[in-house]
């Protein structure tokens, strides 16, 4: 089968959690004989072509916070990928939701069937009501999609590549050598839990001096600027300048290396200044949490719908958000007990590979199939 994915949102393949998610599934799609053909974001240094044995076309997109933008891009993309479309001779166009409709457009104006892929609230209605199968990676929270479309729509959760954790050893990380490790992986924006994070590592830092963050991630926002810029003043302010250590963005096959690396990973969510959240609960099966633990690794999060679901007490320890003592306590526990590491680490592993992109995509290839069958 030939399919278009389109996912103008997404600067594949620039390191970020879209990026993850679009080669995970595109990969495993392709090995199953499936021929795939990229629409994505454009952006500095990002070229056409060839990109890891995909055919790649950019979009590009200006203002995309403005309404009337919106709806210009969306056609604009959407008769262009209408024509890559009718180029390619595909079976089907798989659109993701932050392309906004663009796919809907395509599939509407060559007559292609549609599948939609929903990973939150950025999606166009004409998307919805014009395709065959959803798939919502919003795992237990199925508010995000409204309820008329339930009877086609698969809610499924993220899941792991496991196999690029396997006998992956320690990287040296210089700078850190006598340091208990801990690994925070993605945004810095407030909502990530970073300022819950500048207030907890002090307390941590308290019982644990020799511990450090490991901060893989980059501010690409005036916001994420702030919040990297508090996260050093605070090292700074406890005089330990080396209890931080920011990585920057990290190569996707460097990750594995550098978790082995650690004690524990965290992920403190707060969603107390996001009203979407809060009004249809924690939605997002975050990427992080599943490479965490498929490296093995316990997880200390933050105790919220999906990621409830996700971490669970055994492979973990779930704080309530925005309690920046609590978070710390469970950091020390994990950090000061060897075999409470181990135990969760274990776990974490076993529920790793019972959900892997393998085993997942099944049921995004279903719904593609159940597309072109004529499915509503």
């Amino acid at each position: 089968m030939r399919i278009l994915y389109v996912a103008t949102g997404v600067p594949f393949p620039l390191e970020c959690g879209g990026t993850t998610h679009i080669r995970e599934v595109a990969q495993e799609l392709r090995r199953r004989g499936h021929e795939l053909i990229l629409c994505v974001r454009a952006g500095p240094g990002l070229g056409e072509g060839m990109v890891e044995g995909f055919p790649v076309h950019r979009f590009t997109w200006r203002n995309r916070d403005m309404a009337v933008s919106q709806v210009v891009h969306r056609w604009r993309h959407g008769t262009r990928v209408a024509r890559l479309a009718k180029r390619y001779d595909v079976d089907l166009i798989y659109e993701r939701e932050n392309s906004m409709g663009s796919g809907a457009i395509a599939s509407q104006l060559v007559g292609l069937p549609l599948t939609a892929e929903i990973n939150d609230l950025w999606y166009s209605p004409k998307t919805l009501e014009r395709a065959g199968r959803i798939i919502s990676n919003s795992g237990s929270v199925k508010g995000i999609i409204p309820k008329r479309y339930h009877h086609k729509t698969v809610f499924v959760h993220m899941a792991a590549d496991t196999q690029a954790f396997v006998d992956v050893e320690p990287v040296p990380i210089r700078g850190t050598e006598g340091r208990r490790l801990m690994c925070y992986m993605g945004s810095l924006l407030a909502w990530h839990g970073i300022p819950d994070l500048v207030a907890a590592l002090p307390l941590v830092h308290e019982r644990v001096p020799e511990a450090t963050l490991l901060l893989l991630g980059k501010a690409t926002t005036s916001e994420g600027e702030r919040n990297m810029a508090a996260l050093q003043k605070m090292a700074e302010e406890v005089g330990d300048p080396a209890m931080l250590h920011p990585m920057g963005l990290v190569d996707h096959t460097d990750v594995p290396g550098v978790l082995a690396s650690c004690a524990l990973c965290v992920a403190p969510f707060n969603p107390s200044g996001e009203p979407d959240l809060l009004k249809y609960g924690f939605w997002y099966s975050p990427t992080k949490l599943w490479e965490y633990m498929a490296a093995g690794k316990p997880v200390v999060a933050t105790d919220l719908d999906n990621i409830r679901d996700i971490v669970g007490d055994d492979r973990g320890i779930l704080v309530p958000p925005g309690e920046p003592d609590s978070l710390a306590d469970a950091l020390v526990k994990v950090l000061t007990d060897e075999d409470l590491q181990r135990r969760m680490g274990e776990s974490s592993l076993a529920f790793a590979r019972e959900n892997t992109w393998e085993k997942r995509v099944d049921e995004y290839e279903r719904a593609i199939v159940e597309t072109l069958e004529g499915g509503k």
